[in-house]
């Protein structure tokens, strides 16, 4: 449980979202046993106390932990934690709006994650 494919990759969660929300979606999606209920922040408490407390939660250093969000205050979070930050982009927009705050990985899609976990 938490494991990415066997992997040692623990997946988490910090999102404004409500937790019952959060969980809902996963489930929706089949995606609930990737998550383990503690690794999942939602609610009102900013990101970057959410991802100090993940840092914790997991044990592990702040730099081996990816932050992957689509606005330009996940990346100004993870870069205040001293985590990753991975920007996903899907209109030009936006994707300038996170240039901007230079991401250390800028993508279109989740998909694209594989190329920097493998």
């Amino acid at each position: 449980m938490g494991w990415c494919h066997g992997r040692k990759i623990l997946l988490g969660i910090a999102s404004t979202v409500t937790k019952d929300d959060l969980l809902g979606q996963l489930n929706r999606f089949g995606l609930e046993h990737y998550f383990p209920e503690k690794f999942i922040l939602g609610g009102e408490v900013n990101k970057e106390d959410k991802l100090k407390e993940l840092v914790v939660l997991f044990g592990v250093s702040p730099d081996t932990i990816f932050y992957v969000g689509d606005l330009p205050s996940d990346v100004l979070a993870a870069k205040a934690v001293g985590v990753s930050s991975v920007g996903i982009w899907r209109r030009e927009k936006a994707k300038q709006r996170l240039l901007d705050q230079q991401p250390d990985y800028l993508f279109t899609s989740l998909r694209e994650l594989k190329f920097i976990v493998n």
